[in-house]
């Protein structure tokens, strides 16, 4: 039986005329997902009891007591209005405080349904193709452009195992493609996907280059590249998109 969990880590976004503005630091606030279960109880009256008999039915599910995974609830990203490189913090991490080496089976990103972001935003085709022209903006699912315009972010392995992952607009729904495809209606350009295998490092657990992990943190370097804007953000848009990761332990990955 495939044991996985899915947590979670916001995007929030704002526009700046300069690239020298100091990008704010990550807050200590993280979603945390330890494996468990939950039981249900049923309380009988003593007519029940008398007609029905008392009874507890028995559900059995399983779990992995080494799945101890964080992620910062919140990664915060400035794009320049006009168009390109963006900046993003430097501490991004994944924590596998577990015992022992878990995977990142998938990513899911998506844009937020909250407030106006599927209006105002999209991700980019492509991240090279994200520059100081609006030529690449991708169009919501309405057919218009979005009031402010598209983004790509890339996620690369820092020291573990696994390859780049871009949040490109999802194009197809080919097995471990990037996207989700025209089939999935209002979901298209909004919502991708990728299988990357990452390989968690746990503390005291070798990486991939036989280089021993002392504390469970795996690096992520995040880099961010968008369209030029039609307009700049006056305060920050908190939860514009969400990045979702599915954990599986070894052997349980498809």
């Amino acid at each position: 039986m495939k044991k996985s969990c899915k947590i979670f880590s916001a995007i929030a976004l704002s526009a700046i005329l300069a690239m020298g503005t100091a990008i704010p630091a990550f807050a200590n606030t993280t979603d945390e997902v330890n494996a468990g279960d939950a039981t249900n109880a049923k309380n009988y009256n003593r007519a029940q009891l008398q007609s029905d008999g008392a009874q507890t039915h028995v559900n059995i599910a399983t779990y992995s007591s080494n799945y101890s995974v964080t992620v910062p609830l919140y990664a915060p990203f400035l794009l320049d209005t006009a168009g390109g490189d963006g900046m993003a913090a430097s501490n991004y991490y994944i924590k596998n405080g577990g015992s022992a080496n878990v995977y990142v089976h998938q990513i899911d990103w998506s844009i937020s349904n909250d407030g106006d972001h599927k209006k105002n935003w999209t991700f980019g085709a492509t991240y090279s193709g994200m520059n100081n022209t609006t030529a690449n903006v991708v169009n919501t699912v309405a057919g218009a452009a979005p009031e402010y315009g598209s983004f790509v972010i890339k996620m690369t392995p820092q020291g573990f195992k696994g390859a780049a992952v871009e949040t490109v607009a999802g194009t197809s729904q080919d097995s471990g493609a990037d996207g989700l495809g025209a089939d999935k209606g209002t979901t298209k350009y909004l919502t991708g996907s990728k299988i990357p295998n990452w390989v968690l490092i746990a503390a005291n657990q070798q990486d991939a280059d036989g280089n021993t992990n002392t504390d469970g943190m795996n690096n992520i370097q995040l880099e961010i590249k968008g369209t030029q804007l039609k307009k700049s953000v006056s305060t920050t848009q908190t939860g514009v998109a969400s990045i979702v990761y599915t954990i599986s332990s070894k052997g349980d990955v498809a």
